[in-house]
Order: structure tokens, then sequence, then C-alpha cells
């Protein structure tokens, strides 16, 4: 009778053993985590707060095991990852008031439902799948060309709300794209005869990977004369690049600005000239015509420096400047005023 019990009490103990080496393998939070990113997220930055205000190291790995049973390396790889995701869904933009369009089949299943309810018959998705894959060809091509045209549609409107959304301030502009660099463009040529390469060769596998390191050998051999036509194709490209890119981001910043209400609306007159707004205007005191006339060069070359600036930038710089004028002619008029009062 012992050892009976003694045999139960020792599986007990095995069975509470592989329990606790599951919880261990699989940690406490590890499928929560793992499916849900923004709650590692919360988790690192806890724990990592933790680190620095209560825990040494040996309670910082206890709890990263215990909760999440990985190394700290493939929580920050799980948190990179979301990131990524994070950003693509904030730089994609969703236009307001435009459905989405419908692929051929949903279109059939709207009429395939109403016939369902029309014939008194039991909507299944079995039927559904049936009745689609016996439809002819010619029905069915109306599906696929209504749906066609949905889409067509669909893009138009987008890229209207889209234009729109960026000339109202409300959405960025496409940040312009980068150079392609000399290697990849030498890459992007000569790929098809790189790869017939490689099959003369017998290699037959994991040709998206072997073609870029062949690439890269050859790249290494290739006459200087001929790397130079790429060189020169990427420098080019480079300097166009970073004009649009100062442009782009000056008319970012403009538009960030414009958000936050620390500039004013910005009146585009058809000439292309830029003038103040109504209030800016008001709050600038007129110059008297005789100060103006001698500062009439140092005001010109005043605004060349602002023309090559931003239009944003450049009414604030030109409301200032005018700004302080009106307050230094003030001044000089009322010196000459006391002048005047001295010599008489």
């Amino acid at each position: 009778m012992s050892s009976t019990k003694t045999s139960s009490s020792k599986e007990i103990e095995e069975i509470k053993d592989t329990n606790t080496e599951n919880m261990d393998n699989h940690s406490i939070w590890y499928g929560r985590l793992k499916k849900n990113p923004k709650d590692a997220k919360l988790f690192k930055e806890l724990l990592t707060d933790l680190a620095k205000r209560f825990l040494d190291e040996d309670g910082f790995n206890d709890i990263l095991h215990c909760y999440w049973g990985k190394s700290i390396e493939e929580l920050d790889d799980l948190i990179k990852s979301q990131n990524k995701r994070e950003k693509k869904v904030n730089d994609k933009f969703t236009p307001e008031n435009v459905a989405k369009p419908t692929n051929a089949k949903n279109l059939f299943t709207k009429d395939f439902v109403i016939e369902c309810k029309t014939k008194a018959n039991t909507f299944t998705l079995k039927g559904l799948s049936d009745a689609w894959n016996n439809l002819n060809e010619t029905k069915k091509n109306t599906y696929i060309k209504a749906a066609e045209k949905e889409k067509t549609d669909y893009l138009e409107k987008y890229e209207l709300a889209k234009r729109d959304a960026i000339n109202n301030g409300s959405l960025a502009a496409d940040k312009p794209k980068g150079p392609t660099t000399a290697f990849f463009r030498y890459l992007s040529d000569n790929r098809e005869s790189i790869k017939q390469m490689l099959l003369d060769d017998g290699e037959t596998e994991d040709l998206n990977k072997k073609i870029p390191s062949k690439a890269g050998e050859l790249w290494k051999v290739l006459p200087v004369k001929d790397k130079n036509e790429y060189e020169l194709a990427y420098k080019t490209e480079k300097e166009k690049y970073s004009v649009l890119l100062e442009e782009w981001k000056s008319k970012e910043t403009s538009r960030l600005k414009k958000l936050d209400g620390k500039t004013e609306d910005i009146k585009v007159e058809e000439s292309g000239d830029k003038s103040a707004t109504a209030g800016e205007v008001e709050s600038i005191e007129p110059v008297p015509e005789k100060v103006s006339k001698a500062k009439t060069k140092k005001s010109s070359s005043v605004k060349t420096e602002v023309d090559t600036e931003d239009p944003q930038v450049k009414v604030e710089k030109t409301v200032k400047v005018k700004a302080e004028k009106a307050k230094k002619t003030e001044k000089k008029v009322n010196l000459t005023e006391d002048e005047d009062e001295d010599d008489d």
C-alpha cells in the first residue's frame, strides 16, 4: 500500500515538473505578445523601466524568461516588424466616401442571394460556389468586366481624393524616390543575361539569391570605362534627387506648421506673387515715401534672397522685414522732428 502511494506521489511530481517545463518553454505571455506586437512593445518598455528602478540583471532575465520565454533580441525583432507594419498602415492613404471595388465573384454573389430569396431557396456557400463554377463564359465575363470597371472608377476617384488631400495640406506629397546606385543599375540591365549564365552552369535553385551574388563578382572585374557610365548616371540622378528632396522637405515643413496653426494661410495670386493675409497687412504700418525710396536698393536685395525660399517662409520673412522697416522708419522720423525743433 505504501509503495503504491509512493509511486503515485512520484507521478504527481513528474506531472508538475512537466507542466513547469512547458510553462518555461512557452512562457506565460508568449502567445499574447506574439499575436499582439503592440503588447510586446508595452512589455518591453515596462521591463526596461523596472530594470532601471528595481531589478538587477538576474531579475530582468527571470521576468523575460517567465513572460516571453525567448531572448531580448527576438523580442526586439518582433517589435521592429510591428513598427514597419504600423508605418506602412499610417503611410497608406484611405480616401473617405470612396467605396473599394468588388471582385467579379462578389458581384455575382449579390445577384445569387437575390435569386435565392426570390425562389425561396436556401443560400449555402457550396451552392454559391457551384453556381459560379457552372456559370457560362458569357455571363461570367459580364461580371468580370463589371468588376474591372469598378476598379477603374475607384482608382480615378482615389487619385482625385489624394490630389485634393495633398493640395489642402491634410496629406503629405509623395516623397521623392532615392537614386538607384551604380551597381543596382548594372544588375537591372544585366539580370537576364546573368540568370542565363547561371542556368548554363547548371544552377537552377535559389536564383533570386544567386543572381545578385554573381552580379557582384562581375561588377568587381567590370572595366573602368563601363563602370563609369553607371557611376555617371547615378551621380546625375542623385543631383536631381537632392533638389527634389529639398523642395519636398520645404513644402512638408510648411504643411506641418500650417496644421499646427503656426502660420497663416497663403494667398497665391494668378501672377504667382505671394501676398500676406489681410490681418498681416493691417498690422504693418505704412512706410513714408522718402524713406521707402531711400531703401529701394536694400529691399530689392532682401526680396531676391527670399525668392529662393519656400513660399510660406517667404511670406513670413517679408512680413517681418516690413514690420522692422516700419519701426526703424518711425524712429528716424521722430529723430528728424526732434532735430528740426532744436534748429528752431
